[in-house]
């Protein structure tokens, strides 16, 4: 420790006793003072400038989507866009003609077939979620068929006008016939407030 002292006291008189010395420290002191104020004040700069240019940015967009001149055919486009798209959900006034309309428009896509045995039960209907209005409305389809029906049938549901998803498909083969079983889902806008009276299933 009395090297350490030592060192400094030695250090101190030869500052104090050279005045050349004490200018070259004072130098040095100033030069990393200024090094470390410029480093800061260049990342100061850096964020302003990015900030700045992010602005501009928003700015010029801005600007060039007052410019356009084109705004109702857009609106106009995005208002077909969105009736399409509506054409494409069923509508019910309730969650009871939406099971019932489901039931039947599954009837229609089986009919002529010539399905064996052919079943349907109302499955699941509920809210999507975030999306007001909306409900999935779910039937479970099973029955025997052959080979062609079944194709025949996938056909329909796919060229089918309204949204029907096909949630899950189960094919077993018995003897000469297939078993089919799928859950299908219809996606209604309903009209008005659920019955009280449907629950699920």
């Amino acid at each position: 420790m009395s090297r350490v002292a030592d060192a400094i006291d030695q250090a101190r008189a030869e500052l104090a006793a050279n005045p050349r010395l004490r200018l070259g420290v004072w130098a040095i002191v100033a030069i990393l003072a200024g090094y470390f104020a410029f480093v800061v004040q260049a990342d100061r700069v850096d964020a302003a400038s990015a900030a700045f240019a992010s602005a501009d940015a928003t700015l010029t967009r801005g600007r060039d989507l007052l410019d356009r001149q084109d705004w109702p055919e857009r609106l106009a486009a995005s208002r077909a866009v969105e009736a399409d798209l509506q054409d494409r959900f069923w509508q019910a006034p309730n969650e009871g003609l939406a099971q019932a309309n489901l039931r039947a428009a599954v009837e229609e896509l089986t009919a002529g077939l010539y399905l064996g045995r052919p079943r349907i039960d109302l499955g699941a209907s509920r809210p999507v979620p975030n999306a007001p209005g909306l409900w999935q409305v779910q039937a479970r389809f099973v029955a025997q068929v052959g080979g062609s029906p079944v194709l025949r049938l996938l056909h329909r549901l796919a060229s089918h006008p309204k949204k029907l998803v096909v949630e899950r498909l189960d094919m077993t083969r018995r003897q000469e016939a297939l078993r089919v079983e799928m859950l299908l889902s219809g996606y209604f806008l309903l009209d008005g407030p659920p019955d009280p009276d449907d629950g699920e299933g």
